[in-house]
């Protein structure tokens, strides 16, 4: 778990990001922070991370980068890389730690596999991002952050990428960034809403679609934003 309370942070000279921000991330299963563009998700990530330090406020416990994973959005690969050569350099670089079991062994043979010889170049937008995710879900880390891992791709790519992280949840603290509900349905994760510079609800799926009483995810979306309360 991950308690962040009381924070505030504000980058120079420009508008406060959050005041007196406080939420608890689980065990045993994803974390998703979702809340519009802009509202200062990948700013949490820095935090956490450690990359930046809150103004005000704690966030416990905080982990040495050693311990951690940070998937930030566009990772640079060279165009002439194949797939193999970008699993090598995971593995070079991290001798030792890699992660193994049942899940990213199937994950491997049904989409890893056709990716081996192929130019980084040459792939799409959703088997790069695959590749890239599942390389990083082979290291061995206490947590991993996943800024928005499943933006701009397909449903069916969404969803291997979701499996994956879902899978890395039951051993390591997994948090990810997003701003689409639909993906969340059917999905075991815990909800941290953030709008208005804090956090107004945290919680499951289905608590959140209750609290709102609507079966659109958009809908429940725009009603959270709306009514702007606290939830502890």
């Amino acid at each position: 778990m991950i308690k962040v309370e009381h924070v505030s942070f504000t980058y120079a000279g420009k508008k406060t990001v959050y005041t007196d921000l406080s939420f608890s991330t689980v065990d045993g299963r994803m974390n998703c922070i979702i809340g519009k563009n802009g509202v200062g998700k990948s700013t949490i990530f820095d935090m956490i991370s450690g990359l930046v330090d809150p103004q005000a406020g704690t966030i416990d416990p905080l982990l040495s980068s050693a311990e951690i994973i940070y998937q930030m959005q566009g990772v640079p690969m060279l165009p002439a890389m194949t797939g193999q050569n970008i699993l090598d350099i995971f593995r070079d670089l991290n001798p030792g730690t890699q992660r193994t079991d049942e899940f990213l062994t199937a994950v491997y043979q049904e989409n890893v596999v056709a990716l081996l010889n192929e130019k980084y170049r040459d792939m799409s937008g959703g088997e790069r991002r695959l590749l890239i995710i599942y390389a990083m879900c082979t290291l061995k880390r206490a947590l991993y952050l996943f800024d928005e891992p499943t933006s701009g791709l397909d449903p069916i790519s969404a969803r291997k990428i979701l499996g994956l992280l879902s899978d890395l949840a039951t051993c390591s603290q997994v948090i990810f960034t997003g701003h689409n509900l639909f993906e969340l349905q059917n999905v075991p994760c815990h909800v941290i809403f953030i709008a208005n510079q804090h956090c107004i609800f945290q919680g499951n799926y289905e608590e959140l679609m209750a609290r709102y009483s609507e079966n659109d995810p958009v809908q429940t979306f725009v009603d959270a934003l709306k009514a702007d309360q606290i939830v502890s």
